[in-house]
């Protein structure tokens, strides 16, 4: 049931045009390279005609968990999603109540007044939908959007660095009030941007920025879906960081390895394959 429910609401949502082309997450056959892979693109194109880039990394605070039920539900009437599958999904998502246990101890039954449920089939569809209308600023001007879950990126690149600051100040002005009417909330503590410059450039010479009034800090690496990049595009720092993350593993299991002669070589291969060369070979393409 719950896969027909599924396939039906992916099928009106594509029909609709409800989800976005540059969203990458929880599509068929997408994934977080693809996305990585769409950042890395942008900025080697700025490289290769001597344009200066400038990526802002947001991550959405507990996106599945504060998406607006009320709100939610209004965009699926404004985009002509049927009466019936609205209905359903208003249902689905109001009237849910949670308890705390602890021991022996339980806590009085509380309402759920936001999110959509995680772990359900529909819930990623869910999401997509909800953040589709996010705004596509400048297109025309070498501004780029990308999106996977709650890690969204901000791309501008220009000929000079003034006029790429320039341009992410407007698209800051732009994306905070669209943040705050879908009560979504960003992590601030540091905000993850970084700078690829066209020439003799420092993050000393940018133009600060402040996010909900919070000063934008510029970094000499920046994490993005699992990938460091750095300035140059060296990935030396990526590939020192999964390798120390590979030896510790190997660490881990070194006992199992090397101390049972009779253990099976294809279990040997398993090993590796699922915990070993999962984290030397991550995004690959990208880096």
């Amino acid at each position: 049931m719950k896969n027909f429910l599924l396939k039906r609401f992916n099928s009106k949502a594509k029909e609709l045009n409800l989800i976005r082309q540059d969203l990458n997450d929880f599509k068929k056959g997408h994934c977080t390279t693809h996305a990585a892979l769409r950042l890395i693109e942008c900025i080697i194109h700025g490289f290769n005609n001597n344009k200066a880039t400038l990526a802002l990394i947001l991550d959405v605070e507990e996106a599945f968990d504060k998406v607006w039920v009320t709100g939610f539900i209004s965009k699926l009437i404004t985009a002509g999603i049927p009466a019936h599958f609205t209905q359903l999904s208003h249902s689905y998502l109001n009237n849910r109540y949670f308890t705390a246990v602890h021991g022996n101890s339980e806590s009085s039954r509380r309402p759920i007044l936001a999110g959509v449920a995680q772990g359900s089939l529909v819930g990623p569809v869910s999401f997509n939908i909800y953040i589709n209308d996010i705004p596509s600023i400048q297109n025309g001007y070498n501004v780029f959007i990308s999106l996977y879950a709650v890690d969204t990126n901000v791309t501008i690149r220009s000929e000079s660095m003034q006029l790429t600051t320039n341009m992410l100040y407007t698209a800051v002005k732009i994306l905070e009030p669209w943040l705050a009417i879908g009560k979504l909330r960003l992590t601030l503590v540091n905000v993850p941007s970084h700078y690829f410059p066209n020439g003799g450039v420092t993050s000393a010479l940018i133009t600060p920025i402040k996010f909900f009034h919070t000063t934008i800090n510029w970094t000499k690496q920046v994490k993005y879906l699992g990938v460091t990049l750095d300035s140059k595009f060296t990935y030396k720092y990526h590939i020192s960081k999964s390798l120390c993350a590979a030896n510790h593993r190997l660490r881990q299991f070194h006992y199992i390895l090397n101390k049972s002669s009779a253990i099976n070589i294809n279990l040997v291969l398993t090993i590796y394959k699922s915990l070993f060369r999962s984290i030397l070979t991550y995004a690959t393409p990208a880096w």
